[in-house]
């Protein structure tokens, strides 16, 4: 049977054309090679074409490349940089007095504890939304039912399969994650362990409950690059979903569960974190020298999250 022919169609602004044809690439544009201009090859096909997808510097397809946008500069953005930048695509970053409205709503009815800690969650530790549905209770626990104040997520969480360390030090978050644990314990919800430890709760159950003692439910996606390798991955829509809505409900235009991460890390530099602890707290770096750097700087990462929904 005759191999099917496939195009290779390299996206910018107000064009579309094959690599190879006239013109490419756009005038002024700096010429660009393969090394300089990595494909991620773990997004799927799309109609009978194969894309050039969005580089690994995180820019979506269709957007013009950091390189082509500088112009004048062959370095690309760091993805902690381009996390900070002010974008209308990028999720919003809320001010204090939205974060109080969305705080409030989260709060009620009938799962409205449980909602509160997820969004502490994200915006007190930055945790993606996967890591949150991922979370068990050993994981936020100590034995003895203590809050932890530094815990490690297990790579299997993680968006880079990589452990990483988060961070429970807010007041806001320790006080919401409380109430929370003592309605499942009031309730009997996965509460079946021993009474003296993780304050009765079974350790392996999920934290937060979605329906009854299940926690929420994820699913594996499949991404088929161009050389055919392939690459799971996974999502939990109903969380995401939920984050989102809450944070639409109150007035922020675009919001998405990707803004605690956003805010997160611009109070923290605010209040005079510097960027590389900052990228520790987010999950970035080798693992082990993330937890040393975060564990070294514990009371001053206590101190900027004290001060910064201080108000609320």
């Amino acid at each position: 049977m005759r191999a099917r022919r496939r195009s290779v169609i390299m996206k910018a602004p107000g064009r579309c054309r094959r690599p190879d044809a006239a013109g490419w690439p756009p005038p002024r544009a700096p010429a660009i090679t393969q090394d300089q201009f990595p494909m991620d090859r773990t997004l799927p096909r799309v109609g009978g074409s194969v894309y050039l997808h969005r580089p690994l510097s995180g820019v979506i397809y269709g957007k013009t490349h950091p390189i082509i946008q500088q112009r004048g500069s062959m370095t690309p953005r760091t993805p902690f940089k381009r996390l900070l930048e002010p974008s209308e695509e990028k999720a919003p970053i809320l001010e204090p007095h939205q974060f109080k409205a969305l705080l409030l709503l989260a709060g009620e009815g009938l799962h409205g504890r449980r909602n509160r800690a997820i969004i502490w969650h994200s915006f007190g530790s930055a945790l993606r939304v996967t890591e949150i549905a991922h979370l068990k209770v050993r994981d936020v626990l100590d034995c003895n039912g203590e809050i932890k104040a530094m815990g490690t997520l297990p790579a299997s969480y993680t968006k880079n399969n990589k452990p990483r360390t988060f961070v429970q030090l807010g007041p806001g978050l320790r006080e919401a994650l409380d109430a929370y644990l003592a309605y499942r314990v009031q309730n009997g919800l996965q509460a079946g362990g021993n009474p003296n430890e993780y304050r009765g709760l079974t350790p392996s159950s999920a934290l937060y409950l979605a329906r009854g003692d299940d926690g929420f439910s994820m699913v594996r996606k499949l991404y088929i690059g161009v050389d055919g390798t392939q690459t799971e991955y996974i999502i939990c829509s109903s969380l995401q979903n939920l984050i989102s809505s809450l944070i639409k409900r109150v007035g922020v235009t675009g919001g998405s569960s990707h803004s605690g991460r956003r805010t997160f890390a611009t109070r923290m530099r605010e209040r005079g974190i510097e960027d590389e602890l900052i990228q520790a707290l987010l999950g970035r770096g080798h693992p082990n020298q993330t937890m040393a750097y975060i564990g070294a700087n514990l009371d001053r990462i206590r101190a900027a999250q004290a001060t910064i929904y201080a108000d609320l």
